[in-house]
């Protein structure tokens, strides 16, 4: 299994615990965190079984990991980078220097036929 493989089913949103009124609605919102820790488990084993050629700088996962998450965000918000910053937890002018430090553009033709009023 692939970093691809283990991001690829990722929960789409997560609502904290502390957000929900009942313990009932608590339970089901632990789940998705669940997911992940499992998953983040799966990718340290993964990486503890490379040998020492095949082992990847944690800054470039961590640049690699920044990139996805702050890439599919933009998706979810359609390039609305404040609604995206709100989303991710981050300052506006956080992603800002992030989409600049990674040059993260929108897909061509993302937004062909939109209709703008």
């Amino acid at each position: 299994m692939n970093f691809e493989e283990i991001l690829q089913d990722a929960p789409e949103e997560t609502v904290p615990a502390r957000q929900l009124d009942s313990e009932s609605q608590a339970s089901e919102a632990s789940a998705p965190a669940r997911v992940w820790k499992d998953r983040l488990g799966v990718m340290a084993e993964l990486y503890a079984s490379l040998s020492a050629e095949e082992v990847v700088p944690l800054r470039k996962i961590k640049a690699e990991t920044e990139i996805y998450v702050i890439g599919r965000t933009l998706e979810r918000t359609r390039w609305n980078r404040r609604a995206a910053a709100d989303l991710l937890k981050i300052s506006y002018r956080g992603l800002l220097y992030k989409i600049r430090q990674y040059n993260i553009r929108p897909e061509p033709g993302m937004f062909e036929g939109s209709v703008e009023g």
